[in-house]
Parts: structure tokens; C-alpha cells; sequence
């Protein structure tokens, strides 16, 4: 059995359970507009998704930090020493 055919039985797999048929009918209709392959269409979508890491993050950091004035270092610390990856998190955020 060769790769063409492999694809085909996936394909042919993929078809009968998803129906994917009519999807990839619009894929192929759908056309682009001029723009797109401007660096100034894709700064929306790069905007949302840094707003989306940072939102992440920072409710990843809620649940460790304590903003009380004796408190806020020592969480600071367990962030960047004891939670797992808080230090990455916490960089990523920042």
C-alpha cells in the first residue's frame, strides 16, 4: 500500500465519520481579500492572542499571590521557587 493510497483510505475514514466533504468544498470556494498579505492584517489576531497569554497567566498567578503587604513577597517567592513553572509563568506575564 503506497502513501496516495493511505490518504485516501484516511480520507475515505475521516470522510465517513466527520463528513468532511462539505467543509473542504467552502475551504475551496473561500477566497482571500488583497490585504491579507499585509504584515497590518495579521496584528489583530497577533493583539488577541498576547491578550489572551496575558489573561491566562495573570488567573494562573491569581492563585498564588496574596497583594497583602506582608504577604506579597513571600508569595512572590513561593511563585518563583515552589509552584511548578511559576517561574515561567510569571516571566511570560511580566
Amino acid at each position: 500500500m503506497g502513501l496516495g493510497e493511505a490518504k485516501k483510505r484516511a480520507w475515505a475514514w475521516l470522510e465517513e465519520r466527520l463528513a468532511l466533504g462539505d467543509l473542504a468544498r467552502f475551504i475551496a470556494r473561500k477566497t482571500m481579500p488583497l490585504h491579507s498579505a499585509t504584515a497590518w492584517y495579521y496584528f489583530g489576531g497577533i493583539t488577541l492572542f498576547l491578550f489572551l497569554i496575558q489573561v491566562l497567566t495573570g488567573i494562573l498567578l491569581l492563585l498564588y499571590y496574596r497583594p497583602t503587604v506582608t504577604e506579597a513577597y513571600e508569595s512572590v517567592q513561593l511563585i518563583m521557587t515552589r509552584v511548578q513553572f511559576g517561574w515561567l509563568i510569571r516571566s511570560v506575564h511580566g
